[in-house]
């Protein structure tokens, strides 16, 4: 079922590239250098069409899954009310109506549009108000489809739809413009060289010799027009790559408790995949842009510098051999590119279908289950351990003796009723004879069933169990999953940070080809300091995740009488009781306790609670997490910053009081 779910996602990706993603690489990319009359938009139809169709049977395939088990044994009327109150009064399910309106809506302007470019006389261009409508309808599409995922649910509709959006957006844009680039005739079918002359002169291709290309790159005006379109595509490229990796981080840090957590389920091992290829994908990226490119630009401008000392030549002076096999060497890895892009929509497919380990269960309670199974005692405990981790204990034994039964094999199954989790299960490893070990994630909280297998010779038995985790406090998870959840200023804050080392790495790779020449060396190092601020800005906010969260407890009289005890307890030996950092137990500490009164200027509210919380390494002040509950944390971090401000206060009354 999984794989059915995810294969059917892929094919959903795969038709948004064919629906939108060509007809964006043909009027954003591939139009503009065309020679005039060239045309042939009408190819776009096609695939657009298959596009859409794989896009709407993906669409079914989901409702089929999601309410399947519903439908079940309903007559059509009642199946159809559901599917209808499904979309009326679901978030989802009103995103999955809006689907098919979207894709027919682009289908028809896609028509007008190829039309139009078509017409006889025209130049194969779009008015601007035509392409923006187009686009219009492309990015309700796209919408239809992050509204409905997981970052909608982990981050919030509006945030999370949008990061998932724009992350979507930069895919299709780049992954079009290779698969364009992959399957539009733009070089005929000719060995490194072939086809010229003695003197380098490109020759006529003869008939039937290769393929039919829309502008003839063997001509010095077709290889400049294919050079233009390979600068947009790099282009294209570094932006989408830029885009994708800051929304990248941000959807992964949001779905990804930890990479133990991830390294534990079929999402993280997805994810790794998806990694690994976009790794390959960026890296035969740059070798376009940095060697294949440069070296298309030297061919061509040598071959217009002969043009130009040959102007009263007959005909063309030819190429040379140098463009023919770099536009060669620039096919095949512009085709590599694409397969790679067709992995990682493979990898996000899966992705799209198991449920992200971003916030695993907990248990709050020792679980023990007891029972015969034919001739064996078995005994199955389940207990919490660190940092989320559910230690699982298996003992077996024979019923009549007593004595411990090694087993040839035992299998582990992990799942919740409601949801494809998509777990690997642990390997229970023996440590004694008749007992097996492991430590796992629950990584949703809910209703788990367990099932084991156990096998020993011929004999073989199994049993089910279930156990029920809770949520895991806001404050014990990911620290950047804390910060998305920082009302409005945390998301801005790490968007900020995204933008300025996204900035750098732009300046730093547009710089780097001319980096010896003036200002070169001064731009890079400028966009080395914008990656660098980012980077800080990043992991200042990952070190105090809740600075923007707001406070619960609202400033009230109750707050000091709630408070004054658990300080009086807790704080006042070091702090001293005006929070001053004078307290008894301060003398001989280094470095000394901090004194409110400086502080409370300089952090938040969400910071104080951070530190109270985790304590601070380095220095005297333990963690009170596991001593204080939440509530006391934040009355203790409203009281704390009263004392500061009382004693600013204070002090200022002492300045501007006349001695007598």
């Amino acid at each position: 079922m999984m794989w059915a779910a995810a294969s059917a996602k892929f094919a959903q990706l795969v038709g948004l590239l064919l629906l939108a993603g060509l007809p964006a690489f043909w009027f954003g990319v591939w139009q503009p250098s065309a020679p005039p009359g060239t045309g042939r938009a009408g190819r776009l139809l096609g695939p657009a069409f298959v596009g859409g169709a794989v896009i709407i049977i993906a669409l079914a395939a989901d409702l089929i899954r999601i309410l399947g088990p519903l439908l079940a044994g309903m007559d059509p009327s009642g199946q159809l009310a559901l599917v209808l109150s499904f979309m009326r009064n679901t978030e989802v399910g009103r995103w999955f109506a809006v689907r098919p309106m979207a894709v027919a809506g682009y289908l028809v302007f896609l028509i007008i549009s190829v039309r139009v470019a078509d017409q006889e006389g025209g130049d194969g261009s779009l008015p601007g108000l035509l392409k923006g409508t187009l686009a219009s309808w492309a990015l309700l599409v796209v919408a239809s489809i992050s509204m409905a995922g997981h970052a909608a649910v982990n981050i919030g509709p509006a945030l999370g739809g949008l990061i998932d959006g724009v992350h979507v957006v930069a895919t299709v844009l780049w992954a079009g413009s290779l698969l364009g680039m992959a399957v539009v005739p733009w070089f005929q079918e000719a060995e490194p060289g072939r086809g010229e002359s003695e003197a380098g002169e490109a020759l006529p291709r003869r008939a039937g010799e290769g393929r039919a290309t829309d502008f003839e790159a063997g001509s010095p005006g077709g290889a400049r027009r294919v050079l233009q379109v390979l600068e947009r595509v790099s282009r294209i490229g570094l932006l989408a790559v830029l885009v994708l990796s800051a929304s990248g981080f941000v959807l992964a840090a949001a779905h990804v408790f930890s990479p133990a957590v991830a390294a534990g389920s079929v999402y993280g091992r997805s994810l790794a995949l998806k990694l690994i290829l976009f790794a390959g994908l960026v890296a035969i990226a740059a070798m376009n842009r940095f060697h294949h490119v440069p070296a298309l630009r030297r061919a061509v401008g040598a071959a217009k510098d002969r043009e130009a000392l040959q102007p009263h030549a007959t005909g063309s002076v030819g190429l040379g051999s140098a463009v023919p096999s770099v536009l060669w060497k620039l096919r095949r890895s512009v085709r590599a590119e694409a397969a790679l892009v067709i992995g990682v929509l493979a990898a996000t497919g899966m992705l799209t279908q198991v449920w992200p380990p971003s916030t695993p269960g907990m248990l709050t309670d020792t679980n023990r289950w007891e029972q015969r199974l034919g001739p064996w005692d078995v005994a199955f405990t389940l207990s919490p351990g660190p940092n989320a981790t559910v230690r699982m204990e298996l003992a077996v034994a024979e019923a009549e003796s007593g004595r411990p039964v090694v087993l040839d094999g035992i299998r582990l199954g992990m799942d919740m009723e409601t949801h494809v989790m998509g777990v690997v299960p642990p390997k229970l490893v023996m440590t004694e004879p008749g007992v097996y070990e492991a430590s796992t994630y629950l990584i949703m909280p809910g209703r788990w069933q367990i099932d084991v297998a156990l096998r020993k010779g011929e004999q073989e038995q199994a049993f089910s169990v279930f156990a029920d985790a809770r949520d895991v406090p806001l404050t014990d998870r990911a620290p950047l999953q804390i910060v998305l959840k920082g009302r409005f200023l945390g998301p801005l804050g790490l968007a900020f940070a995204l933008l300025v080392a996204g900035a750098g790495v732009w300046i730093v790779v547009h710089w780097a080809p001319v980096f010896r020449e003036n200002g070169g060396m001064a731009a890079v190092a400028s966009g080395v300091l914008f990656f660098l601020g980012g980077v800080f800005w990043i992991v200042h906010l990952a070190v105090n995740p809740t600075m923007y969260m707001a406070n619960p407890v609202q400033a009230s009289p109750s707050v000091a009488e709630q408070a004054r005890p658990l300080y009086e307890a807790h704080c006042a030996s070091c702090h001293g009781e005006t929070g001053r950092g004078d307290g008894p137990q301060a003398a001989g500490l280094r470095p000394p306790p901090a004194d409110f009164v400086v502080h409370v200027g300089h952090h938040r509210e969400g910071e104080f609670f951070w530190i109270i919380t985790h304590g601070r390494r380095g220095t005297a002040m333990p963690a009170f997490q596991s001593v204080l509950t939440e509530e006391e944390r934040w009355l203790l971090t409203r009281y704390v910053r009263e004392l500061g401000f009382a004693g600013r206060e204070a002090a200022r009354e002492s300045r501007s009081t006349p001695d007598p």
